[in-house]
């Protein structure tokens, strides 16, 4: 069908040149489709579609492929073929309708794009895995975001925890020491009311005792001088410890 100058014209092109007709049987197609395993007279007769994964699909496009060329219009659309091992290769195809016969037949043109293919697969796969981890990545980091907002909540219940408890320890303090001191001036008290007690015995017992008048002036003498010593010291601790609880009711 194609005459030898077109032919070798036909056959030095790399893309697969196949001509069908309206049935979309193989009607001639040129040396390239040894790249997809076959020979001319393998191919010659058979529905074009058996070279296609998407038969329906494939055989849907043909007329509206055409349809675009006729207008002007250079349309391409992919689609996944079959080598005759099997294998599977992506090509771009465009189909136009041949004027030169009687018949409705198409020249369809099969551009071998399987690496392109391959590599944009491969580069969708890269920006899927890209987006997966930028999404693990901002869950982490609002994981540790709430973490470090939990760590200081529990950091700030701490502290105010630590405050109570060491202003408990503080007032426990307090009263331990005031509790001695109040311990303390109930022993002057009764020291004081004891020496009160002998000094005024100690006059009686002096004048019904025979003991010389010197030593008793001398027994009163210390027994006043005591009296006066620890009213002094008894009334300082109070007046000591009247001001230190008027400072703690201050400081509360």
């Amino acid at each position: 069908m194609i005459n030898e100058l077109a032919s070798k014209v036909v056959d030095s092109v790399f893309d697969v040149l196949v001509i069908v007709d309206e049935s979309l049987h193989i009607l001639d197609c040129n040396s390239s489709v040894t790249d997809l395993g076959y020979t001319k007279e393998e191919l010659l007769g058979k529905p074009i579609t058996d070279l296609t994964i998407d038969n329906a699909g494939f055989r849907r496009a043909i007329p509206e492929l055409a349809k675009s060329a006729r207008e002007g219009k250079r349309e391409l659309r992919r689609f996944e073929c079959l080598t005759k091992d099997g294998s599977h290769i992506w090509a771009d195809v465009a189909v136009q309708e041949i004027d030169a016969t009687e018949a409705l037949d198409y020249l369809i043109t099969l551009h071998d794009v399987t690496e392109r293919a391959l590599a944009r697969k491969e580069l969708e796969e890269q920006k899927a895995k890209l987006e997966s981890i930028l999404t693990e990545t901002e869950t982490l980091r609002k994981e540790a975001d709430d973490n470090r907002f939990q760590l200081q909540l529990a950091n700030e219940q701490l502290a105010k925890r630590q405050a109570v408890t060491e202003k408990a320890l503080e007032e426990e303090q307090r009263f331990r020491l005031s509790s001695q001191k109040t311990g303390f001036q109930k022993d002057l008290s009764r020291m004081l009311v004891a020496l009160v007690a002998l000094a005024i015995v100690i006059p009686y017992v002096s004048a019904l005792l025979p003991v010389e008048t010197k030593i008793l002036d001398g027994s009163n003498n210390l027994a006043l001088l005591l009296l006066q010593v620890l009213g002094i010291a008894v009334g300082s601790l109070f007046g000591q410890n009247t001001s230190k609880q008027g400072g703690m009711e201050k400081d509360a």
